[in-house]
């Protein structure tokens, strides 16, 4: 991870107020690189560092699609 990232897990939260935190989230820490990840059945079998490796991963990808 680079310095200005910053790694968000979030557990519980409904289809409804995720969008919502994570629009705080980014209006709150505008100069970081925020990657959100969301607990799902699957990832809650992994080890946290293989789930943060494979968000960090698409988190690039992602950037790269935008062309950020």
């Amino acid at each position: 991870m680079s310095s200005d990232e910053r790694l968000l897990l979030l557990h519980g939260f409904t289809e409804e107020e995720l969008p919502i935190l994570m629009k705080a989230c980014r209006t709150l820490f505008p100069d970081k690189d925020l990657v959100f990840a969301v607990t799902t059945e699957t990832n809650m079998e992994w080890k946290v560092s293989e789930l943060i490796d494979e968000v960090l991963k698409e988190h690039q990808y992602f950037k790269r699609q935008k062309g950020v």
